[in-house]
């Protein structure tokens, strides 16, 4: 029995390089930007705050989607009783595309 490993028809890429989703949250720490734009921390806050905010986003990483989904769609304007239990369920919100026609759909590719 041949190993995938050293086969040689085996294409695996060499581990050397950092995927994106390895490098992802550094980055967001680096440039102060979640995955929505939001910022991480306040910039204008004193060192220890900045400190404790940066922590809590990167454990915020750890939350289920289904509880993350929600939390945004209360965030969005939504209700705890309709909008968060559609979003745990798997029914977020629509994208901003769908909401608009095609011309102004059109007008936002431009």
């Amino acid at each position: 029995m041949v190993s995938t490993a050293t086969h040689p028809t085996c294409r695996r890429r060499p581990r050397d390089a950092l995927d994106q989703a390895d490098v992802q949250p550094f980055k967001e720490i680096w440039e102060n930007r979640d995955y929505y734009g939001y910022n991480i921390r306040d910039e204008n806050a004193p060192w220890y705050k900045r400190v404790w905010q940066t922590i809590v986003h990167s454990f915020g990483d750890l939350t289920p989607i289904s509880v993350s989904s929600a939390q945004r769609a209360v965030d969005t304007g939504g209700t705890w009783s309709k909008d968060a239990v559609l979003a745990v369920l798997g029914f977020g919100p629509a994208p901003s595309y769908a909401e608009r026609s095609t011309i102004q759909n059109r007008i936002s590719f431009l």
